[in-house]
Formats: structure tokens, sequence, C-alpha cells
């Protein structure tokens, strides 16, 4: 994914300097640099870059606290550069959901898998949270029907499976979804009640 646009954000001139020479020496193009972590949150909101490489450590708002905001407002990946391999920061990081971790200096041959690191692991946690997402949109909705099942079954005097069979032929001849159909059925139910 070579056209990948990314913000660069490091609080060193001459780092920062090294790693957008490096971005660009990897056919990426550096779309915008901050020195803190709240001017990279301003660049993402601005941008909205496909990925951030950022310092852990810098002034006004560290790098984790930015991942943590991006993450949270655009889901953006972040590549999180530090000068330290501690335990805590690493967790901290993870905590604060960045996808890649590397520790300085930073050279292409780092840089390059730290990126497709992080890539990959943004793909799969977005592909977790549409699946994650879908999940629980499946389970209200059974809870729906199963609810809908129940208030026909009390009013109708219906089995269990006479109900379901009854909201399943009202769905298909009104050419509604079962939990649409259900919704409407409390909804009903609801009103008379």
């Amino acid at each position: 994914m070579k056209d990948l646009r990314i913000v660069v954000a490091e609080d060193e001139t001459l780092v920062a300097l090294s790693i957008i020479a490096q971005l660009k020496e990897l056919g990426y193009q550096v779309v915008g640099d901050a020195t803190d972590g709240g001017e990279a949150v301003e660049l993402c909101e601005a941008l909205r870059p496909d990925l951030v490489v950022m310092d852990i450590s810098m002034p006004r708002v560290n790098g984790i606290q930015a991942a943590e905001i991006i993450k949270e407002k655009w889901l953006i990946p972040v590549v999180i550069v530090s000068g330290y391999s501690d335990e805590n920061l690493i967790r901290e990081a993870a905590a604060a959901g960045v996808f890649s971790y590397l520790i300085k200096p930073v050279t292409k041959q780092n840089l390059a898998p730290a990126i497709e690191v992080a890539l990959r692991n943004h793909a799969a946690y977005c592909e977790a949270r549409e699946e994650s997402s879908r999940l629980r949109e499946q389970l209200e909705e059974r809870k729906l029907i199963e609810r809908a099942k129940g208030i026909l079954m009390e009013k109708q005097h219906l089995t269990e499976a006479e109900a379901m069979k009854k909201l399943q032929k009202l769905s298909n001849a009104r050419n509604v979804k079962l939990a649409q159909l259900a919704r409407e059925v409390i909804a009903a139910n609801q009103l008379l009640s």
C-alpha cells in the first residue's frame, strides 16, 4: 500500500526529518507533521490520514494520549515510536489501541514492517469490530422476535411454534424483515395495553 497517507508526530526535529525522509524513500506520502500529540490530533481531524507514526514522549499531549483520541474519533492506526522498551509503556500503548510499537533508532528496515503490522492489526481490528456489531444487532433482533412471539402466544393463545410461523407468514406477506414486524407487534401491544 504505497499510496498510504501518513502523519508524523515527533518533537525532535532531526528525528522527525529522518522518519519523514525514510517514509518517502519507502514510497509513502507524508501529508503532515506535528511536534506534539495535540497537533497530531488536529492534523488527523483536518487531513484524515491512513496512518500516524508518532513519538510516545512529546509535550502537551503525549503519544499514548493522542493515539487514544485518534483511535476513538477516527479509527486511524497509530505506530508508536519510542526510545524505551519499558513494559509499562508498551502495556499503556496497547491499552490505548496502538497498532504497532517501534523502538528508536528508526530505520527503513524496521519502519516498513512496523507499518505493515499496524495495517494488518488495524484491518483485523476493524473486521472484528464489524463482526461484533453485526452479532450485537442479530442478538437484539432475536430478543425482539422472542418478545413478539411471547405477545402472540399470550394474546392469541398460540404455541411458540405457531407464534413464530405466524410472524414469518406476516413478514413474508408484508415483505418486511422479521425484526421490523416484531417491533410493530411490540409497539401495537404497548399501545393497546
